[in-house]
């Protein structure tokens, strides 16, 4: 099917007489629901709210304090067992430290979700690694979800999370080239491709112009010979900045 002009087989959906790819299609509903004047879809509950904050107090982290949540997709929990691949969605969090840095600098700070493979941050003040706490409790991925000034990372599992509280998302290293995180008012970057045999980028004309552009895994484009560049790390830290404007 996709030899065959303008057929790529993906998801689409209708949406007000217009075929938009689900990513596109998804943010639209919910741009539609949000000037509808509904509110975000779930909300914390009070006796969870109490429960999260004193797992933070016990970090240091007044009641009340601001803080981002931080989730970097690695590959310790699903082994990277997936077919086709799913490797091409990891990120390093070193990349993440700079934007880490400026927001304990400005007074927050910043709890890390995921599980105990992922590699360890290094100690830093006002960061909480809660994915090595070995005390953790699943509710407080939750918490730490909903009660956030904003959540950053890569687009992994947690990352659709945020946004159902109402929350805002600084997503780095988006793998989908022609697509979107799901709902809309999100700040996103996308990787880079590049040529395998030259290392030469691909322009944006030339990444969107492409038939797979909406492919969620690697092998498409890996078959095309191309690879993936990931953000520098001080494009992290300018997105984190605008985010929390």
């Amino acid at each position: 099917m996709r030899d065959l002009p303008r057929i790529y087989p993906d998801l689409f959906a209708v949406i007000h007489d217009r075929i938009l790819p689900m990513y596109h299609a998804v943010a639209e509903v919910e741009k539609i629901w949000v000037q509808h004047g509904f509110g975000p879809l779930l909300h914390l509950k009070e006796d969870h709210r109490q429960r999260g904050w004193q797992v933070l107090q016990k970090y240091g982290c007044a009641k009340g304090s601001w803080f981002v949540t931080l989730h970097v997709r690695e590959s310790g929990f699903t082994g990277e067992t997936d077919a086709p691949p799913n490797d091409h969605r990891n990120s390093k969090v070193e990349t993440f430290l700079p934007a880490i840095r400026f927001i304990t600098s400005q007074g927050g700070w910043v709890v890390r979700i995921g599980d105990p493979t992922m590699k360890r941050l290094p100690p830093m003040r006002n960061v909480i690694d809660y994915a090595h706490d070995p005390n953790k409790e699943e509710f407080m991925d939750l918490f730490l979800c909903s009660e956030n000034l904003f959540y950053l990372g890569t687009s992994s599992g947690p990352c659709m999370i945020p946004p159902a509280f109402g929350k805002k998302r600084a997503i780095a290293n988006l793998e989908i080239i022609g697509g979107r995180p799901f709902y809309f008012d999100n700040i996103f970057m996308p990787k880079l491709l590049a040529h395998q045999r030259d290392g030469r980028l691909l322009n944006f004309p030339e990444a969107m112009a492409r038939k797979n552009k909406y492919c969620f895994h690697s092998n498409a484009h890996y078959a095309d010979g191309l690879r993936f560049i990931d953000n520098q790390e001080d494009e992290i830290c300018v997105m984190t900045i605008v985010t929390g404007k």
